[in-house]
């Protein structure tokens, strides 16, 4: 992707970032964490404590909270080309935890980004309502429509537990949640 690079090694840490006044309607924030709209590599380090306290929980619509407390994953390249890029986020490493956020408190990945989790703990999150660990939002992919999608891969060397979604209204579990659709080797 051409929107940069960001290495997260061993030491380094993200944490106590935090949206705590109510917003308009029109805009969620993302990414309480990191925001990555390139390329984002965690070999280590730590996302941590990035809360959302708006007190907007009461509200259902999704478009008040934060999604993707610790880091949201998504293209802002234009989804109806076949040529928009990939974002890539790979963890090979380091810790994703105590974050909240209404949906994926650890993690928010969306359309048109490739998701690695090869290694690192992915733990103690929450969410409102879905994906305390991760939430997975992606297009069902079809032959003509294979740039819109999501393709997240989970090795063995990753730890995704004691993660907590308060209302899961969608089909996961506290750990991941797939809203609607979307592409999970594990």
């Amino acid at each position: 992707s051409d929107c940069g690079h960001l290495t997260i090694n061993e030491g380094a840490s993200i944490s106590g970032n935090c949206q705590s006044a109510s917003v308009s309607s029109i805009t969620t924030p993302m990414g309480l964490g990191v925001y990555c709209a390139g390329v984002t590599v965690m070999n280590g380090g730590a996302i941590n404590g990035n809360i959302d306290s708006s007190g907007n929980f009461e509200d259902t619509t999704l478009n008040k909270n934060a999604v993707g407390g610790g880091i949201y994953v998504t293209s802002s390249a234009d989804n109806s080309s076949p040529d928009a890029q990939f974002v890539q986020f790979t963890m090979n490493g380091g810790t994703i935890s105590g974050n909240t956020a209404s949906c994926g408190g650890g993690l928010y990945a969306s359309e048109n980004a490739l998701v690695r989790i090869n290694s690192g703990l992915i733990t103690g999150n929450s969410a409102l309502r879905a994906g305390g660990g991760i939430a997975l939002s992606g297009i069902l992919t079809t032959m003509d429509e294979s740039y819109k999608r999501l393709d997240v891969r989970i090795e063995d060397g990753a730890v995704i537990s004691d993660n907590t979604a308060m209302a899961d209204l969608l089909a996961g579990t506290d750990q991941v949640t797939f809203m609607p659709s979307g592409k999970l080797e594990m």
